[in-house]
C-alpha cells in the first residue's frame, strides 16, 4: 500500500475515533485509535529521516490514546478522559508550545532565494508586503495587510519555500502547521484550539499562519461524514473572517495544497482565500537559477552549461532539479573517495542523472490544474 493511502486511512480512523469519543462510545473509539496507530506505524516504516521520526511519535501517541481510553472508558463520571493531549480544566493550552506548534520569528529565506515566480511575487508584494511597510497608505486605500492566500500546484514547486520568503519580506512571525500533526495532537479540542491559534497569532502580529496540505483540513463537507470536521470547517472560517477585518494586528493565512479540487467550496469563496495562486513548474530562467543556487557551494567544472541543463529539464520541478544536483554531487563524491583521485562535477554527471530520473510532473497533472483554474474563473 502506498504511503499516501496509509496516511489517508490513518486520517479516516482518527476522525471516526474523535467522533465516537465525542459521543462517549469509548469502546468503539479505542478500536478506531488502535487502527489509526497501526496505519501510521506502517506509513512510518516506509518513511525516512525526520519524517519517519515524527510519524513514529504520532503513532505512539495514538497508541497511548487507545490504551488510556480502553483502561478508563467507563471510570470517569463526567465521561471526559483526561490525557496529555486532552488536558483538564486547570491544564488548558495557552501557548504555541501547548498546542504542539513551533514558530520562527522571521525566516531567513528572502524573495531572492525563490527562483522565478515574478508574477506571484508581485501579487504578494501588493497584498502583503506594501501594506505591512506602509500601513497608513494601506488604510487610506482600504487595503488590508492580512487575509488569505491559497498556493496550489504540483508537488515540489516551492510552495512552502515562498511562504517562508513572504514571512521574511513582511517581517512576520512564521507559524507553520501540518494538519495531520494538528489533528493528532488536538484530540477533542479542535474548535477551542483553532480559536486559541488565531488569538496567539494576533498577539504575535504581524504573523503568518502557514497550513501545509490544507486540503486535508478543509475537505469537501459533502464528501466527509465526520462530525468533528463538520464543526471544524465553520469554526476555522469564522476565525478567518474575524481576524482578517482587523488591519491593526494583521494575520495572514497561507494554505498550500497539491489537490485544490478536494477543498470545501466555502473556503474558496471571496473573503477567505481571496488570492488563489498557481505555483507551476519553473520556467526556463527559473530552472537555470535553481541550478545556480544548488551548484554554488559544490565543486562544479567551469565549462558546465547551465543553459543547456535548463533546456533539457523542461517540466521538472524545483525539487527535481535540487535532487539532480545532489545526486550528481553524491556520485562524484563516492568516486573521489573510492579512487583517491580528485575531480569536479562535470556536465555529463548532471546529464546522466537527468536521463535516469525524468520529471515528477506529468502532462496529466498539469491538465488537472488547468481545469481547476477554469473552475475558479467560472465561479467568479
Amino acid at each position: 500500500m502506498e504511503t499516501k493511502e496509509l496516511l489517508q486511512f490513518t486520517y479516516d480512523h482518527l476522525q471516526r475515533a474523535q467522533d465516537l469519543e465525542t459521543k462517549k462510545d469509548y469502546t468503539s473509539s479505542a478500536a478506531e485509535y488502535l487502527e489509526a496507530s497501526k496505519f501510521l506505524f506502517e506509513a512510518a516504516s516506509k518513511s525516512t529521516g525526520e519524517i519517519k521520526k515524527i510519524r513514529v511519535e504520532q503513532a505512539e501517541k495514538l497508541l497511548k490514546k487507545y490504551r488510556e481510553i480502553k483502561e478508563l472508558k467507563n471510570s470517569e463520571k463526567d465521561g471526559k478522559i483526561k490525557t496529555s493531549e486532552n488536558p483538564g480544566k486547570n491544564q488548558e493550552a495557552s501557548t504555541f508550545e501547548d498546542l504542539g506548534i513551533n514558530i520562527n520569528n522571521v525566516p531567513e529565506i528572502t524573495f531572492e532565494d525563490v527562483a522565478g515566480l515574478d508574477e506571484v511575487k508581485a501579487q504578494i508584494t501588493t497584498k502583503v508586503i506594501y501594506p505591512s511597510k506602509q500601513p497608513e497608505t494601506a488604510k487610506k486605500f482600504g487595503v488590508s495587510s492580512g487575509g488569505g492566500i491559497l498556493l496550489y500546484g504540483p508537488p515540489g514547486t516551492g510552495k512552502t519555500h515562498i511562504a517562508r520568503a513572504i514571512a521574511h519580506e513582511a517581517k512576520a512571525t512564521f507559524i507553520s502547521i501540518n494538519p495531520s500533526t494538528l489533528l493528532s495532537k488536538w484530540f477533542g479540542e479542535f474548535e477551542k484550539n483553532i480559536a486559541l491559534l488565531f488569538s496567539l497569532a494576533r498577539e504575535h502580529s504581524p504573523s503568518l499562519i502557514f497550513f501545509d496540505e490544507i486540503d486535508s483540513l478543509f475537505p469537501k463537507r459533502s464528501k466527509n461524514n465526520s462530525s468533528v470536521m463538520a464543526r471544524a470547517v465553520p469554526q476555522m472560517l469564522s476565525e478567518m473572517d474575524g481576524y482578517f477585518k482587523d488591519i491593526s494586528k494583521p494575520v495572514l493565512v497561507i494554505g498550500a495544497t497539491n489537490n485544490p479540487w478536494d477543498m470545501d467550496e466555502a473556503v474558496l469563496r471571496s473573503g477567505r482565500f481571496d488570492e488563489k495562486v498557481y505555483i507551476g513548474p519553473p520556467s526556463l530562467e527559473a530552472r537555470k537559477r535553481i541550478f545556480e543556487i544548488n551548484s554554488a557551494s559544490r565543486p562544479v567544472e567551469d565549462n558546465v552549461d547551465l543553459d543547456y541543463l535548463s533546456k533539457i529539464t523542461e517540466g521538472y520541478s524545483g525539487a527535481d532539479i535540487s535532487y539532480i544536483c545532489r545526486k550528481a554531487a553524491e556520485t562524484v563524491f563516492r568516486e573521489v573517495v573510492e579512487s583517491g583521485k580528485e575531480r569536479k562535477i562535470s556536465q555529463s554527471d548532471f546529464v546522466t542523472v537527468i536521463h535516469n530520473t525524468g520529471p515528477s510532473i506529468t502532462s496529466e497533472m498539469i491538465s488537472k490544474y488547468r481545469k481547476f483554474e477554469d473552475f475558479l474563473k467560472e465561479a467568479k
